[in-house]
């Protein structure tokens, strides 16, 4: 008998791509420090994750992708410095643009290498909030609708902390085409150090000052 094989493309569910995460961190591609404590008066970063898009998925056409992140100003003030890297390696006529790992957009940054600006930030009050959204534009929009590869990337935004509090909460919402999904929540203290800085004759630490001045070069 003559065995036919039946060869078939395979379509990944729309729905399937891993969904967006958050972090916090001191520097890009740091250690997390989710659940820890994050002293009055210093920088920090929040880290945005995007879904990551599927190969050979259903609907490749991207039309809108955005995360928008809403900060208390009562503890949580934007600096103004951002970032976004690829986390998968992104692609324009099956040669690579950039790698996975490589800063695509951000604060300061030359993207005229990548044919123009792959990502853009703007920042709002929104009902008493400062919201702030990273926002892929057309340029990268139609490179990462070719559905041959998976396409990712992640965000940085630079944070000062401004009170004390027990447990301060923070989750970003990702918006993908007509889908929208809200991210982990994260969470830091800010224990107050008013005692123990009298002491101390009220100097920063060391480390505070070098974790700082490592969020500035990092971004």
């Amino acid at each position: 008998l003559n065995k036919v094989r039946k060869d078939t493309n395979e379509v990944t569910n729309p729905l399937k791509p891993v969904n967006p995460s958050k972090d916090v961190t001191v520097k890009v591609g740091g250690e997390s420090v989710n659940g820890r404590s994050i002293y009055k008066g210093r920088s920090f970063l929040y880290q945005l994750d995007s879904s990551i898009l599927p190969a050979n998925r259903t609907y490749p056409q991207v039309d809108k992708w955005d995360i928008v992140d809403s900060l208390d100003p009562a503890f949580d003030e934007y600096t103004g410095q951002w970032a976004v890297y690829a986390t998968r390696d992104l692609l324009s006529g099956g040669e690579a643009l950039a790698s996975k790992g490589d800063r695509i957009a951000g604060s300061g940054f030359d993207s005229s290498k990548l044919g123009g600006d792959l990502f853009t930030l703007s920042a709002a009050t929104v009902d008493g909030r400062n919201v702030v959204t990273i926002e892929a534009t057309d340029r990268y929009r139609a490179l990462v609708s070719d559905d041959s590869h998976e396409a990712g990337w992640r965000a940085y935004i630079q944070c000062k902390r401004l009170a004390v509090t027990d447990r301060h909460e923070n989750q970003f919402t990702e918006h993908y085409n007509d889908k929208t999904l809200e991210s982990n929540v994260v969470w830091t203290r800010t224990p107050d150090m008013t005692r123990a800085s009298t002491s101390r004759s009220g100097t920063a630490s060391p480390a505070g000052r070098t974790a700082t001045a490592t969020i500035r070069r990092t971004l």
